[in-house]
């Protein structure tokens, strides 16, 4: 049954996934590029109120896991300000949760500061996975 769920699960999700060459400008806009917008897809980086966000969403299925849906919110900063000749920093909150009870989060942030002089870098992880043991 485990596997009859997993094949009519990937079925559908592939049936959704396909890969856009978008040449279509203004108001043509197909699904994709609009549910894309709608997480936070754009041409431009906008810091100035603090951080420009992104969400990307992601099913997965392997044979440890099962089936599985996963998401990454991504901020891009300027702690410095545009002008101060620094590359932008990030800060990713990511999680994941699968069919077989694993899961995890976890956040990620490096900052750029003094004209890329200091990379600063934070990872922080928590993850539950199942382990097998035996033949």
């Amino acid at each position: 049954m485990k596997k009859l769920f997993k094949a009519t699960s990937l079925l559908i999700f592939s049936s959704f996934t396909y890969a856009e060459v978008s040449t279509i400008t203004g108001e043509e806009k197909g699904w994709v590029d609009s549910l894309l917008e709608f997480f936070g897809s754009s041409d431009e980086v906008d810091v100035s109120e603090g951080m420009d966000w992104g969400v990307l969403p992601g099913p997965f299925s392997n044979p440890e896991q099962g089936f599985g849906i996963g998401v990454a919110a991504v901020g891009l900063y300027a702690p410095q300000g545009t002008d101060s000749g620094n590359q932008l920093s990030t800060l990713t909150i990511s999680g994941y949760a699968s069919s077989e009870g694993t899961y995890g989060i976890g956040v990620d942030n490096t900052t750029f500061l003094n004209q890329n002089t200091w990379k600063l870098g934070l990872m922080l992880a928590y993850r539950k996975l199942r382990v097998i043991i035996g033949v």
